[in-house]
């Protein structure tokens, strides 16, 4: 198996940078990525809670895109986005 190259990013969680595989065919890496995830029971990464947190974030840009006032989002202060 070749393996990808490797891309340059930020792990906002542990508050570092990360690297990530990047390739040619990525549909065809992640695939293989949850097919072994699904295998050997092992969440896969990015997983289903980051995607659905993304996805928060990106639809609260376009609420405050639309409105032009801050949005909370799920599980922040509303006294924190006033402060910001």
């Amino acid at each position: 198996m070749q393996h990808p190259r490797l891309l340059g990013g930020f792990d906002a969680v542990a508050g570092r940078a990360r690297w990530e595989p990047g390739g040619d065919d990525l549909d065809a890496m992640m695939l293989d990525a949850f097919l072994d995830a699904a295998r050997t029971g092992q969440r896969p990464a990015p997983d289903g809670e980051a995607g659905l947190r993304s996805l928060r974030v990106v639809l609260a840009a376009y609420e405050s895109l639309r409105t032009g006032r801050p949005v909370t989002l799920p599980g922040q202060r509303a006294d924190a986005v006033e402060a910001s």
